[in-house]
């Protein structure tokens, strides 16, 4: 994404920013905050379900993240995000992959009633799979808008 908006950081540096680990992978807020530091002036807003048993990573990355104004705000309606997604707007949203597995990726087109998601195999899904992808059960409703200026 950081590319999208013309930023430039290294992957090693983002990964480093982001807390990720091969055990848990990136958290939501770690990537809010990541993208905040590493993208150079991005507005980063951060949704999320409110989560009763956080990792210590989140812990410490939601300190951080109060230290930099971004807060953790009760997610919109998926159609709600998706009307924001332009050039300037870009969502990342958490969802259920194959396998049953959480997965973040961008939303950067609509087309219709197909969503561009281009970390996919697919790389593009049906507005209403999305939705019950997006809400499936075991999988905290997240989301990342990121604007550029």
């Amino acid at each position: 994404m950081l590319q999208h908006f013309r930023k430039r950081t290294s992957a090693t540096s983002l990964l480093k920013a982001c807390r990720h680990t091969h055990q848990h992978g990136t958290f939501a807020i770690a990537l809010a905050v990541a993208i905040h530091e590493q993208g150079h002036g991005l507005g980063v807003e951060f949704y999320s379900e409110a989560d009763p048993d956080m990792h210590f990573i989140e812990v410490e990355c939601y300190g951080r993240a109060a230290e930099i104004g971004i807060y953790r705000n009760e997610p919109p309606a998926l159609d709600s995000i998706l009307a924001k997604v332009n050039s300037c707007c870009i969502p990342i949203i958490l969802y259920n992959a194959e396998g049953d597995v959480g997965h973040y990726s961008p939303i950067v087109g609509i087309d219709g009633k197909w969503v561009l998601l281009p970390y996919t195999d697919e790389k593009f899904m049906l507005k209403e799979e999305l939705q019950i992808r997006w809400s499936a059960p075991g999988i905290f409703r997240q989301c990342i808008l990121i604007h550029g200026s």
